[in-house]
């Protein structure tokens, strides 16, 4: 067990949470965190653009 607490092992470990997480999330649809923001900045800042039109 020492072996995964420093070096390649811990890094792996790591890999392997992140890894699992990320397949549940999207799994059950879910977002969290920094996707729930950018989205939700994504958003407004379409609709400013769409609120003012477009010049061509």
């Amino acid at each position: 067990m020492a072996r995964f607490l420093t070096g390649p092992g811990a890094y792996a470990l790591q890999l392997l949470m992140v890894v699992a997480v990320g397949w549940v999330l999207v799994r059950t649809g879910r977002r969290v965190g920094l996707e729930t923001g950018m989205s939700t900045l994504a958003a407004t800042g379409a609709a400013a653009v769409g609120r003012r039109g477009r010049r061509d």
